[in-house]
């Protein structure tokens, strides 16, 4: 088991939606003060509504994926990919690189909080801090309901109201200054135990195939593509 040594602060940012670099304040948050900085998803028949999925939606994803791997290697790192159960893989994280903080983002749909209560939990009982942003929506839903007496707004009006009240989203947040982040490394004895995938898989691997006859639009992902996008959408408005 992992014996603290002084002033280490490894920290993890557990990826879900919010597959970016940019404007990522639980990402943000993961890389304040960390001495060995961790870049997670994992594939737990959840994450990124990987439950239901088809072969389109699960190449989008793992390209999404494999961009966001790429990004983190060109500023020394990786993005490390499990199979397995959060609540498991962070605790051998805990038990073996001492890790002390877990960060990620607010996943709001009903559908997931039992996973993300049992991760809250495992910190609270580990003695880890556990940070969850607001990033997948303009404002806090939480706070919507609050706002709103308690139950959510039924009405697009009712919505705009309630959202007047509590005011403009925040704006985006800084850029990470990839400089002064220092990445941690697995070990490779742990992989197999924790499901540590080597390279990003193709969606063949989750035993998918390509749909046959009607022709779709394929979408690229990744937040590579996405910025080329914004920045072609800017400029026709500009």
């Amino acid at each position: 088991m992992f014996r603290d040594q002084g002033n280490r602060c490894p920290t993890v940012h557990w990826f879900r939606h919010g597959l970016r670099l940019h404007d990522n304040p639980a990402m943000l948050e993961a890389v304040r003060d960390s001495t060995e900085f961790f870049a997670v998803f994992i594939f737990d028949g959840q994450s990124a509504g990987t439950s239901h999925v088809g072969y389109n939606r699960m190449k989008f994803l793992l390209e999404s994926l494999k961009d966001l791997d790429a990004q983190l290697k060109k500023h020394g790192g990786r993005l490390y990919t499990f199979k397995g159960n959060p609540t498991n893989v962070f605790r051998r994280l805990w038990e073996e690189l001492g890790i002390k903080k877990i960060c990620f983002e607010q996943d709001c749909e009903p559908i997931w909080s039992e996973r993300d209560k049992s991760v809250v939990e495992m910190c609270s009982e580990l003695g880890i801090e556990c940070v969850e942003k607001v990033s997948h929506t303009l404002w806090d839903p939480k706070l919507v309901i609050r706002t709103n007496g308690g139950i959510p707004p039924l009405t697009y009006q009712m919505f705009m109201h309630t959202t007047s009240v509590i005011g403009p989203p925040p704006r985006p947040c800084s850029e990470i200054d990839f400089d002064r982040v220092h990445f941690g490394v697995v070990p490779p004895y742990l992989w197999q135990e924790l499901g540590v995938l080597n390279d990003i898989p193709t969606p063949e691997d989750f035993g998918l195939e390509k749909e046959k006859g009607n022709k779709l639009v394929i979408w690229v992902g990744g937040e590579t593509r996405a910025l080329k996008h914004l920045e072609s959408r800017v400029q026709v408005c500009i």
